[in-house]
């Protein structure tokens, strides 16, 4: 319907920003999204668009942050003491994707009104915006429907060029060949369709994989004591893969929900085909397959890592990868077990860095040994990645620091 009846070429861009709003509005209440936090993220937006904090020359990106960052935290911290352990699906999904967008457009806001384009970067320069959104605008994009529940999240820029259909008549094509294609000629059904393929093959192995190898009893100290540790390790691995299963069906299921109403449009191949990968969340076989640990982050929740690469990484100038990680443990809530996980990921990923730099040329020889060295990569980057992961499943510190144990 979005994507179809209210094509740019029908209605204006104030009406399908409108339309957004509303049902990301309904879908909020319906899901029981509503909450004290989310009117305070409301009444702070209203506040941030009508207090002149943008046109403010002081850290008004850093300003807008941290009050965004604290709500979030209110409702994180008020969510561990009421239900603590618990994975009820709530409002704090929908608030931790409402900060991302409102922390990019502070960002976006101080690149263009506050920065010397000279100290900005390709991606900065794309993003910038010159003039604080209106009203609808920015409500349109904070709470559209697509992607207010499960995400992912893309740019304001990227917003508005899917508002107007501007992101698709990109002049592109095969080699040699230029052409402008409209946004009517687009079909978006087979991306569509192989992303809710995977979503319901995920949510399968997760309802009969998970009852199976539940993650709790990597923490138990009867299954600690009575279990060899080669079994333990196995048994950890198949417990977080099955867990991962819950995340991927989420992935693919918000990526299909966007694609069906026109985001997520990545551009063309070599060849001139449309790619809908804008908007993609996770690369399961990528993932799975990882060799080492940049490349398994690089390709889990990827909306949020790209958010926090743009937010921090390629601002801070020291301790990037730490300041990263730390971001994000904050950003998930404040269960210890996040720390532990998100912790050893920094040492993991210095550790994988410093690996790959004195070893990986010494397998490079012959075909066999390479690929020697690609099994090998593999299979220590999956341990390692259980050894990391399994306290943040867990949550509570000391159940990591049991299974570590």
């Amino acid at each position: 319907f979005y994507r179809k009846v209210l094509h740019p070429s029908r209605v204006s861009s104030k009406t399908r920003q409108t339309v957004g709003l509303l049902a990301g509005l309904f879908l909020s209440w319906l899901k029981q999204c509503w909450s004290w936090f989310l009117l305070h993220f409301l009444m702070f937006c209203v506040y941030v668009l009508n207090s002149g904090v943008f046109s403010k020359s002081y850290a008004k990106n850093q300003y807008v942050s941290v009050v965004a960052m604290g709500i979030l935290s209110a409702a994180h911290l008020y969510r561990q003491i009421t239900v603590y352990g618990s994975y009820v699906l709530d409002y704090t999904g929908p608030l931790m994707i409402i900060t991302q967008k409102i922390i990019y457009v502070a960002f976006s806001v101080h690149d263009g009104m506050g920065r010397d384009e000279s100290n900005l970067n390709a991606e900065q320069k794309k993003e910038k915006l010159k003039k604080v959104p209106s009203p609808l605008e920015y409500f349109g994009y904070v709470f559209h429907y697509s992607n207010i529940l499960i995400g992912p999240v893309g740019t304001y820029h990227e917003y508005t060029d899917f508002i107007t259909g501007t992101v698709f008549n990109t002049k592109v094509g095969p080699v040699g060949t230029c052409h402008t294609v409209p946004w009517a000629a687009f079909n978006t059904k087979k991306a569509t369709v192989e992303k809710l393929s995977s979503a319901i093959l995920c949510v399968v192995v997760f309802v009969v994989a998970s009852p199976r190898f539940p993650v709790a009893s990597n923490a138990d100290p009867y299954f600690i004591d009575n279990t060899p540790f080669i079994y333990r390790l196995i048994y950890a691995w198949l417990s977080i893969v099955a867990t991962r299963m819950r995340y991927y069906f989420a992935f693919k299921a918000g990526e299909a929900i966007n694609n069906i109403c026109g985001l997520g449009f990545g551009g063309y191949d070599e060849e001139g085909n449309p790619s809908w990968n804008k908007m993609s969340n996770a690369n399961i076989t990528k993932l799975e397959l990882a060799q080492n640990m940049k490349m398994l982050l690089d390709n889990w929740n990827i909306s949020t890592a790209v958010w926090l690469r743009r937010i921090v990484y390629d601002r801070v100038t020291s301790h990037r990868t730490l300041a990263t990680f730390l971001l994000s443990a904050f950003w998930h809530g404040f269960y210890g077990g996040y720390y532990l996980t998100f912790i050893t990921c920094q040492i993991l990923v210095e550790a994988a860095r410093v690996a790959r730099r004195t070893l990986r040329e010494h397998f490079q020889g012959s075909k066999m040994t390479s690929r020697f060295y690609d099994v090998i990569t593999c299979v220590v980057t999956m341990v390692f990645v259980t050894y990391a992961t399994v306290p943040f499943v867990l949550l509570d510190p000391w159940k990591g620091l049991r299974f570590w144990g």
